[in-house]
């Protein structure tokens, strides 16, 4: 064979093997990408390979070179990326999980870049290897040890871990009773009190605390509880267990996230950018602009539109899991069917996570976070219309919990007045973010503290 023949073989070789993988991570595996960023590069790539076999001598080798090089430049940029960026700048800490949607991986990290309305920086999140953000757990000592569960809120990638909600509670307690005291920070970010409820029982065996916090979002968790579809109310009014699966367009997501080449991912954040950017220059020119987007009413058509879907159709396939959206059914039409639902629902949830924690021996106490669109006059994300909505109430959303909390006798600390009282947009993050800052988690967390030195429920296991 000539040495132009062996290079139409290696040509159809690298065509083949291009197009197998193209077509087996797009559709022929469970991960089944579709035309995603990799499958679509590499079947692209493999068309090519496949064009320059059949072009006639010399331009078989030409295009041929060409291509290889191609390989050769993105090789070397992954190898380049991965000397240069720390492990963390490109990765994820979030894995699918059968039991709770999803769950942080152990020993994994990332950082958290901010804004540019926040500061710019960056936060490294590291997660240890029982899956909890922070350092290790500490040998079972003589130090009191507090499990803090829930969303974002507690999570607080956006925060170092030292100014966190646990972080400084743990602080503030030790200052109150002047002792050593341990918090782990429990929290996912996107994790509604369902997801929370499911992972109890093996969170408090692993962690052992003396006592449990439990963190809930007034904002959008009640919608967690119907997006997420794990729980749910049977037609005996009883909650049970859902046989709820993931979308596969989220399987795609976490797979990315997780697998996808780096070059690709920088390329798939340079685009995306690019595009956001056009879309909005775009709409400029129809006179729409990002400030006079309606958070509140898009949230309602929202909500409204995952309860039809998940509670009076039946589909218990969760399609979001990010990215909530305000429970503006809740908080400005809360004599409606969905949001009847919904705090059924939440009372249901709540006590069987005060179940669990009181099998397990463990106190556990409900902390109610409000929502700055409720707090705050004039938020910057919206605000509810009282003229259009005349049942809403700022505390709507919050009395709904306390409401769960007093039925179920489960103790509990509400911040909406705490927050409510604080300068307008002291305790939040600036710009698109809804997150406490801060001086936001300082707050809540002296506050919290405060409760459960005075309430009694401190007591070392």
């Amino acid at each position: 064979m000539t040495p132009y023949g062996r290079f139409r073989l290696t040509l159809i070789v690298f065509a083949a093997i291009n197009l197998l993988c193209g077509l087996a991570l797009g559709w022929l595996t469970p991960v089944s990408l579709g035309w995603s960023l990799l499958p679509t590069s590499l079947l692209v790539l493999g068309v090519l390979f496949a064009v320059a076999a059949c072009l006639p001598e010399p331009w078989h080798v030409r295009l041929g070179s060409s291509l290889f090089s191609l390989l050769f430049v993105v090789l070397m940029l992954e190898v380049l990326i991965a000397s240069l960026a720390p492990s963390a700048a490109l990765s994820t800490i979030y894995q699918l999980d059968p039991v709770s949607h999803y769950r942080l991986i152990p020993g994994s990290s990332r950082y958290y870049r901010h804004s540019d309305e926040n500061g710019g920086g960056r936060v490294l999140v590291s997660v240890n290897s029982h899956g909890y953000r922070g350092a290790e757990l500490a040998p079972r000592g003589d130090a009191m040890r507090i499990a803090v569960l829930g969303d974002s809120f507690i999570a607080a990638e956006f925060s170092e871990e030292d100014a966190t909600f646990a972080a400084r509670l743990a602080q503030h307690i030790a200052e109150l009773v002047g002792r050593n005291v341990e918090s782990v920070n429990v929290g996912v970010a996107g994790y509604g009190p369902d997801q929370i409820a499911v992972r109890l029982r093996e969170d408090l065996l692993t962690i052992q605390p003396d006592v449990a916090v439990l963190g809930v979002y007034s904002g959008n968790d009640f919608g967690d509880l119907v997006r997420n579809q794990l729980l749910r109310i049977d037609s005996r009014g009883v909650l049970e267990q859902s046989e709820s699966q993931v979308s596969d367009s989220i399987r795609r997501d976490f797979w990315t996230a997780r697998y996808e080449p780096r070059s690709l991912k920088i390329l798939s954040r340079l685009v995306l950018g690019f595009w956001h950017r056009l879309e909005w220059k775009v709409r400029g020119w129809f006179g729409a602009t990002p400030e006079a987007y309606d958070f509140v009413e898009e949230s309602l058509g929202r909500v409204q539109s995952e309860y039809r879907t998940h509670v009076k159709e039946g589909d218990q396939v969760a399609r979001s899991l990010l990215g909530d959206p305000y429970d503006a059914d809740l908080a400005a039409e809360p004599s409606s069917e969905s949001a009847g639902y919904k705090r059924l629902l939440m009372e249901l949830v709540l006590a069987r996570a005060q179940e669990i924690a009181k099998s397990a021996g463990v106190p556990i106490v409900l902390v109610i976070i409000p929502s700055p669109i409720d707090t705050c006059d004039g938020y910057r994300l919206g605000s509810v219309d009282p003229v259009r909505h005349p049942e809403y109430d700022r505390a709507n959303l919050t009395q709904a919990l306390v409401s769960s909390a007093q039925a179920q006798q489960m103790p509990y600390v509400d911040l909406f007045d705490t927050f409510r009282a604080q300068p307008e947009g002291d305790l939040f993050l600036r710009g698109l973010e809804n997150h406490w800052n801060d001086e936001g988690q300082d707050l809540a967390a002296r506050e919290v503290a405060q409760f459960l030195v005075s309430s009694g429920l401190l007591k070392q296991r």
